[in-house]
């Protein structure tokens, strides 16, 4: 993954105070690698709405408050429009980070 991830990931660890969400990232990869072996899984690619769950679990497993877990998708789509310069109406759960964003 490239420049555009690591960009992206330091955004969402600070936005919403957790750490280490490339082992989240990587974790959910295997398990969907492996689940569907055709798809853009194989290549690092995936979802807006996968990392959205990836972060979702960090705030729960970090005993975040209700509020903080609040918007996760609004705060993320902030993120990414700045980040890869798209327009919010493109960042949907169903979007493919790489193919349809064009993260590197």
């Amino acid at each position: 993954m490239g420049i555009d991830y690591l960009n992206i990931r330091h955004q969402v660890e600070k936005e919403f105070a957790i750490s280490d969400t490339n082992h989240a990232i990587v974790e959910m990869l295997q398990i969907r690698i492996a689940k569907f072996p055709d798809s853009p899984y194989t290549s690092g690619d995936f979802r807006v709405s996968d990392w959205v769950d990836c972060i979702e679990q960090e705030l729960v497993a970090n005993k975040h408050k209700q509020s903080e877990q609040d918007n996760v998708l609004g705060r993320l789509k902030l993120i990414l429009t700045d980040c890869l310069g798209v327009d919010q109406s493109e960042v949907i759960p169903e979007a493919w980070l790489q193919r349809d964003l064009g993260m590197s």
